[in-house]
C-alpha cells in the first residue's frame, strides 16, 4: 500500500514538473504598445513563465504566427496566460472552439482582467458575454470603416486598395501554405468539428 502511494506521489511529482506556464500577448497594429499587457503578465506570472508569445495582429482570426506556435507547443496540464479574453479572440465561435479545445487536451486558460473559472456554467456564461461584447466592438469597428469609405467615395477621395504584385511562384506559395494550415493539429480539430 505504501509503495503505491509513493509512486502516486512521484507520478504527481512527474507532471506538475513537465507542466508549462506561457503569456499570450495581442496588439492589432505595431503603433499600440505591448508595455501594459507584458507588464502585467510579468507583475502577476513572470517567476512561473516559460516563455511569453507576442502577435501584432488582427484578433478577429486564429490564423497568427505566434498564436499558432503557442498552440503547436502547448501539453496536457499546461497554462496559457492572456490579459483579457479579447486578446485571444474577438470571435464568439472561434473563443468556445479554443475553450473547448483547451478543456479537451487538458490545457488551462487564464485570463488576468476576467478572473474567472471557465470551466463552471457561470464560468462559460461569462465568457459568451465577454465574448459578444468582444465581437460587438468588432462589428462596431467594420462599421465605421465602411462609412468611412462610403463617405470617401462619396467626396471622391478613396481610390480603394492599390492591387497586390504577386510574386511568379504565388500558387506554390500558397499551396505550401494550405498544407501546413492543414497539419496544425488545432487546425485539424476545428476542421473536424465543423465537419461533424
Amino acid at each position: 500500500m505504501i509503495v503505491e502511494k509513493d509512486k502516486e506521489i512521484e507520478n504527481i511529482r512527474e507532471i506538475k514538473s513537465t507542466v508549462r506556464h506561457y503569456g499570450y500577448i495581442r496588439v492589432s497594429s505595431d503603433t499600440q504598445s505591448i508595455d501594459r499587457q507584458e507588464e502585467l503578465l510579468k507583475t502577476k506570472y513572470g517567476d512561473i513563465l516559460h516563455q511569453i508569445y507576442i502577435d501584432v495582429c488582427s484578433g478577429k482570426s486564429l490564423e497568427r504566427p505566434q498564436f499558432n506556435l503557442l498552440l503547436n507547443t502547448l501539453r496536457p496540464g499546461d497554462f496559457v496566460y492572456v490579459e483579457s479574453f479579447n486578446r485571444v479572440s474577438r470571435s464568439l465561435i472561434d473563443l468556445h472552439k479554443l475553450i473547448d479545445f483547451f478543456k479537451e487536451n487538458k490545457i488551462t486558460l487564464v485570463s488576468i482582467k476576467e478572473n474567472f473559472d471557465y470551466t463552471t456554467q457561470a464560468g462559460k456564461l461569462l465568457v459568451g458575454f465577454i465574448a459578444l461584447l468582444a465581437q460587438n466592438e468588432r462589428d462596431l469597428i467594420l462599421e465605421r470603416q465602411k462609412e468611412g469609405i462610403a463617405l470617401a467615395k462619396l467626396k471622391g477621395k478613396y481610390k480603394g486598395r492599390k492591387p497586390l504584385k504577386l510574386p511568379p511562384n504565388f500558387n506554390e506559395l500558397m499551396e505550401k501554405h494550405l498544407k501546413a494550415t492543414l497539419l496544425n493539429p488545432y487546425r485539424q480539430k476545428i476542421v473536424e468539428k465543423n465537419w461533424d
